[in-house]
């Protein structure tokens, strides 16, 4: 039988306390987030520790500290990629060949081509109508495409089979339009100082795509 000296008896006494103290170390840590700890009164010697002795002072402090103060704005990244196209709409209101239609009207009652309806959105439209002179007469056509938001020129034709004149036409435009609500797209023609028969328009045709933006720009 193995006896213990008092060296060894020391040596194990001092395990146990080191061991006690570890596991007051690891409670006092999680305990609730805040930290207990003892220092001695003469000379401030820390230790952690929730059960401090006569000749201490019991002392806490938290895990987590107070928020600090928010730190300077940083530095501007670069910028992204450009996002994908988003979806686009195609609007296309025409009528054809054969249904022709004779240009009677006057700039107090035009003559009505063509009416397309188109929802609300930005839109880069295109139309044109194709103009020619009837069996005798001439004179000048004037056309217009008009949206909700306004009016858009296409100019003017001088039909007829006389001098200066031409026995067919066709007029158009382009153009951006943002419309706040939805509508009608409209084409209208009438003669200026007619003379003889009406001429006619055969071919009458509006497309507008739906676009994300259109920027209208005046120029100087």
């Amino acid at each position: 039988m193995r006896r213990l000296t008092q060296k060894g008896l020391l040596y194990g006494a001092s395990l146990a306390i080191a061991g006690t103290i570890a596991v007051g170390i690891t409670y006092a840590q999680v305990s609730g987030g805040v930290i207990n700890g003892c220092y001695k009164t003469e000379n401030g010697q820390l230790r952690v520790s929730d059960t401090c002795l006569p000749s201490e002072t019991p002392i806490s402090w938290n895990q987590v500290g107070p928020q600090g103060v928010q730190g300077p704005q940083g530095v501007q990244g670069e910028p992204g990629p450009i996002g994908p196209i988003g979806p686009s709409a195609a609007f296309d209101g025409y009528r054809i060949p054969g249904q022709n239609i004779a240009i009677t009207g006057t700039n107090a009652a035009r003559t009505r081509v063509l009416t397309l309806n188109l929802p609300a959105g930005s839109f880069a439209i295109t139309s044109k109508v194709n103009i020619s002179a009837g069996t005798s007469g001439g004179g000048l056509v004037h056309c217009v495409t008009q949206t909700v938001v306004g009016y858009f020129d296409m100019g003017i034709a001088s039909i007829g089979p006389n001098a200066g004149e031409t026995l067919e036409a066709t007029s158009s435009t382009t153009f951006g339009a943002i419309e706040p609500n939805p509508g009608q797209l409209t084409i209208d023609c009438w003669r200026i100082n007619p003379v003889g028969g009406p001429p006619v328009v055969g071919l009458a045709e509006a497309v507008a795509i739906k676009v994300g933006q259109v920027s209208i720009v005046v120029g100087s």
